[in-house]
């Protein structure tokens, strides 16, 4: 089988979208959660690299205790993060008031914790295989939005829609979805 390529300029790409629709500048200061071994920690350290943002390092031991990670969120004044689902549901979107950008993804995410995490911050709903370099599509989530809508394309990027003979289909119809 062919491997897949993730060439630079559409990490580039990723990190000036970052730039514009998060409001990432130098005094940012961005969580790196994941590991440096899965495709959500290019967004995170290029972008903090790229725009001059402070980038905050977990350590491991509190990785995966929800409690110590938002002690740490809070300690650091991290004010933008990109965090799965299934740990949010661990922790008190209030415990995290000054994290002002919250990016959701790698996971399905309930209603109710889309609900509670939009409170008093931008919620974003981030979706995107490794292939297209991390996200290929971004959705703002408003109180009331469906929490599977995973938005727009990202600049430079398109999604279609197709059946099974690779022809578009008519909005609300079901069929796969393929990255451009």
């Amino acid at each position: 089988p062919k491997g897949v390529m993730v060439e630079h300029r559409s990490v580039i790409n990723l990190v000036f979208i970052q730039k514009d629709r998060l409001s990432i500048n130098t005094e940012s200061k961005i969580l790196q959660f994941a590991s440096y071994v899965f495709d959500a920690s290019v967004w995170e350290i290029f972008s903090a690299m790229s725009l001059g943002a402070q980038l905050s390092i977990v350590p491991d031991r509190i990785r995966q205790d929800g409690h110590l990670l938002s002690d740490y969120i809070g300690g650091q004044k991290i004010d933008v993060a990109l965090l799965p689902p299934v740990l949010l549901s661990t922790i008190s979107s209030i415990q995290l008031q000054g994290l002002d950008t919250l990016l959701v993804g790698g996971d399905l995410s309930s209603t109710g914790l889309m609900e509670d995490w939009s409170r008093d911050r931008r919620l974003v709903n981030a979706y995107g295989p490794t292939e297209g370099t991390v996200c290929v599509s971004m959705h703002w989530y408003k109180s009331g939005d469906l929490n599977t809508n995973i938005g727009k394309p990202l600049d430079n990027t398109k999604v279609y829609v197709l059946d099974v003979h690779m022809m578009p289909v008519p909005e609300g119809v079901v069929g796969e979805l393929y990255i451009g």
